[in-house]
């Protein structure tokens, strides 16, 4: 649907739920949240006496007391022309996997016509299923990637989108020359700033994409990080994520690592992203700390994929002010940020297996039991990483991922009484906060009645 603007703002009085902290929700019952025209929230306050006088005029909507309005979520790590084959194409290892099924599908998007027809889709069920912000991977074709910026401003979806660049070990029809990539990324990044005027509010902003370390080479890597420092983009990819990625790196670069050629290169700061770091070594997550470099956990196709997790608690521990958020690594994973969410909780429990399994061996004769391991994502600290984690990952802790006043309104509108036509079953007595997991853990898009992005209504009526 096209965006729905609102030329007087809005009222809306109900339950408010987010997670500004990774171990507990702030649950707001009773309300009153007052977006503006321009798409910030003007105010947020418990009582209609507090209503400043100039919202007097607003239209106000009274929420039942079984719909919540929560943050829009934050996926950070989307490849957008692998979408047609979501849910398919799971049975190989990851390097085979790419050349046999992925390449081929991206090579198709050097046609715009055939970009065209897919990328419309993914943004769809990128909104359908309560996705707000979302960082892309485009493939090789700068035409293509243009289609893609396009149909995320189209639809009102707040985006971070970049032309993946790759010089070497790349299939024939789909490798770029040193100089065509370096070009062609810099002339994506001064359309898109153009296009949508750049900053942090931007609703399409580019980012620099080198696939990863195999895929370019040394020199590709330092002409994109002087496009991303001469044009103060953000920067993605994707490090130490399996066995045989690893292994493929060593063989290119003796003695090297994926994080240490981003370092070399300049593409490590504050403003990148590298997805999965599930064999990240401690030196290594030393440095994206300090570089203030963020993690994206990928949790479904990191135990597909890479037969890893990222060790979430372990990293926060150790490194405490390490960036980490979530994505779905489309098409290498479940489709939506609900199913990564419930998928890391259960990652966070994988980790404590073998140590469980030792300490089975070695119970004592009256059978004691191992001390539980210390875990840390439950369903709250998963949707923190979905929404306010995802925010700061990307700088955008002051814009969104939590519901603060002058920050922009994304978010979801759930209702979670909707009866045969939802998964899970109400029985009358829970609580809002109750509700609210049983969303998290078994709801579905059913549930998403409206999404805003910006304050305008991208989805629902």
């Amino acid at each position: 649907m096209a965006t729905a603007p609102n030329p007087t703002g809005f009222i809306l009085h109900g339950t408010l739920i987010d997670a500004p902290t990774p171990h507990a929700l702030r649950i707001r019952e009773g309300a009153f949240c007052v977006v503006g025209a321009d798409g910030v929230i003007a105010q947020i306050c418990s009582a209609e006496t507090e209503l400043r006088d100039e919202y007097g005029m607003m239209p106000m909507t009274l929420l039942p007391q079984t719909q919540m309005v929560v943050p829009g979520l934050i996926d950070l790590h989307i490849h957008a022309p692998q979408f047609k084959q979501l849910g398919t194409k799971t049975d190989i290892p990851l390097m085979e996997w790419l050349e046999k099924y992925t390449y081929p599908a991206e090579i198709a998007f050097a046609s715009t016509v055939h970009a065209s027809s897919i990328y419309p889709k993914l943004v769809a069920h990128l909104l359908k299923n309560g996705t707000t912000t979302a960082v892309l991977f485009g493939s090789n074709h700068l035409a293509a990637t243009q289609v893609l910026a396009e149909a995320c401003a189209a639809a009102g979806l707040r985006a971070l989108v970049g032309k993946t660049c790759a010089d070497t070990l790349t299939p024939a029809e789909y490798i770029e020359s040193t100089e065509g990539s370096l070009r062609e990324t810099e002339e994506f990044v001064q359309w898109c700033n153009e296009r949508w005027g750049g900053g942090p509010t931007a609703i399409v902003r580019p980012v620099v994409t080198p696939r990863f370390i195999p895929t370019c080479t040394k020199e590709l890597l330092a002409g994109l990080g002087e496009i991303a420092q001469r044009y103060d983009c953000f920067v993605q990819s994707h490090a130490a994520e399996s066995v045989d990625e690893e292994a493929l790196v060593e063989m290119q670069h003796p003695g090297s690592r994926d994080v240490a050629i981003f370092r070399d290169a300049g593409l490590l700061g504050s403003k990148t992203i590298l997805a999965h770091c599930c064999r990240l070594r401690d030196a290594e997550a030393r440095d994206m700390e300090q570089a203030g470099a963020a993690v994206v956990s990928c949790p479904f196709s990191n135990i597909l994929f890479a037969r890893a997790t990222v060790p979430i608690p372990r990293y926060l521990h150790d490194f405490p002010a390490l960036k980490i958020g979530m994505g779905t690594d489309i098409a290498g994973g479940f489709g939506t940020m609900l199913d990564n969410m419930r998928i890391a909780i259960l990652q966070d429990r994988i980790d404590s297996f073998a140590a469980v399994a030792r300490a089975d061996t070695t119970a004592g004769a009256a059978g004691e039991t191992p001390p539980p391991a210390n875990w840390m994502v439950d369903f709250k600290y998963a949707f923190h990483l979905a929404t306010a984690s995802g925010a700061r990952a990307l700088g955008l802790e002051d814009v969104v991922g939590k519901f603060e006043d002058g920050m922009r309104f994304d978010a979801l509108l759930l209702d979670c009484d909707l009866g045969d036509g939802q998964r899970f079953t109400r029985f009358g007595d829970e609580g809002v906060g109750e509700l609210f997991e049983k969303w998290v853990t078994t709801g579905d898009d059913r549930n998403v009645l409206r999404v805003w992005v910006d304050g305008k209504l991208v989805r629902g009526a």
